[in-house]
């Protein structure tokens, strides 16, 4: 049981150090509550000196030590990418924040493996030091170091950290163990005299392999071309083909009997022009149908009641003039040609939604309102919609029975 328990801690710790450095690639801090806060500065690229080593652009990451931090972004962090609740979230930061503090304490250090280090370095000062090899800027994440290297061409010209000058015993040495290649030759730039030797050494067989070079350019070069102008005959006799088998190009047809043959008849634009005009026509037509509709007002039935009616039912309803909460799916606005049954109308929209809240409240999921509609003001509040009158009916009979209580159809 204490090795699981161990393991499971393990993980909350793996957790938080890896969303602290993904979310520093991104963004420039993050607050771990209780622990302190984390800062990343964007910086330039940089030139190491001495060693002439590139470094991409970076982040400077600091700490600051702030025990009663609280902020909630790491746990809802948490919570969106590890599909914690916050309650899971807060003990994952707990793990981890306890975890540190007792690193600290037993060793003066804890280590963020690929990101850096933190250091204790008295009572109330914690500092970290970001890993050399680290980079916590988005944009070059993943991007090397770079060392450019002193390239000798001849005994006159040299290469020397970065910069083409002539030999001079002045300039500083650079020096790179196992770097060897032909043509070009490394060279520790320690002694002119051994950069003289070494580079007259490789002088004939760079010349050889800059001869071959050519040869292999210039053979590319006239390969290419032969390949342009192969290309550009066959178009050109494709083209030519054309032209001579063409009816229209050779002669043989008449070219003004082919252009009136495109010419449209009288008959056919009239024809096409009747057809446009007749296109919104009829457009407008199905508007005004849809429009005429619309207006025509909702159809009202009254049952045949047999069973006594009295206000018992609405008698306890408590007054919740709030707008219910799922207001835009159950009230109707638009004809649906369903059959409403009707438990109560109302002129003013806040006693129809006391009316509904209280339906809703006592369990009935079915409830509905229709907001007025052409030309009526009243808002109706529904037991439910059904598809025929008959079912409708047949509902309103059954719960007025029980609940002795009227109602109408209303089909809209």
């Amino acid at each position: 049981m204490g090795l699981t328990i161990r393991k499971l801690m393990a993980l909350e710790e793996r957790i938080v150090k890896k969303h602290l450095y993904e979310w520093l690639l991104d963004h420039n801090a993050l607050t771990i509550p209780q622990l302190g806060r984390f800062e990343a500065t964007p910086t330039s690229a940089t030139i190491q000196p001495g060693v002439y080593k590139f470094l991409p652009p970076n982040k400077k990451v600091t700490f600051h030590t702030e025990h009663e931090a609280t902020d909630v972004q790491l746990r809802d962090l948490l919570m969106e990418r590890e599909q914690l609740n916050a309650e899971q979230a807060n003990y994952t930061i707990s793990v981890f924040v306890q975890k540190v503090q007792e690193s600290l304490a037993k060793r003066q250090r804890y280590e963020l493996e690929g990101f850096g280090l933190l250091s204790q370095l008295n009572e109330n000062t914690v500092i970290f030091r970001i890993d050399e090899e680290a980079n916590v800027e988005g944009d070059s994440y993943g991007l090397p170091g770079l060392y450019p290297k002193p390239l000798v061409h001849s005994p006159e010209n040299t290469m020397v950290g970065g910069t083409l000058s002539k030999t001079n015993p002045d300039l500083p040495p650079y020096t790179e163990e196992g770097e060897e290649e032909e043509g070009d030759v490394f060279v520790p730039l320690t002694n002119p005299k051994d950069l003289k030797s070494n580079t007259t050494a490789s002088k004939e067989p760079a010349n050889e392999d800059i001869t071959i070079e050519e040869k292999r350019v210039n053979r590319s070069s006239n390969t290419l071309l032969v390949y342009s102008l192969t290309m550009l005959f066959l178009v050109a006799l494709v083209f030519l083909l054309f032209l001579i088998t063409d009816p229209f190009w050779s002669g043989t047809v008449d070219a003004s009997a082919d252009k009136n043959k495109h010419i449209p008849k009288k008959e056919d634009v009239k024809k096409d022009n009747k057809e446009e005009k007749q296109e919104p026509e009829k457009k407008e037509e199905k508007a005004e149908k849809a429009e005429d509709i619309e207006k025509t007002p909702p159809k009202s039935i009254t049952p045949n009641i047999t069973y006594a009616t009295n206000g018992n039912y609405v008698a306890g309803f408590a007054w919740i003039p709030q707008a219910p909460p799922n207001l835009a799916q159950v009230l109707n606005k638009t004809r649906s040609n369903k059959s409403y049954v009707i438990l109560g109308s109302f002129d003013k929209a806040e006693n129809a939604y006391s009316f509904y809240n209280n339906l809703a409240k006592r369990g009935i999921s079915t409830a509905c309102m229709v907001a007025p509609v052409a030309g009526n003001t009243r808002y109706r509040v529904c037991l439910g919609k059904f598809d025929t009158v008959d079912e409708a009916t047949k509902e309103g009979l059954a719960f007025g029975k029980i609940n002795s209580i009227g109602f109408f159809i209303l089909t809209y």
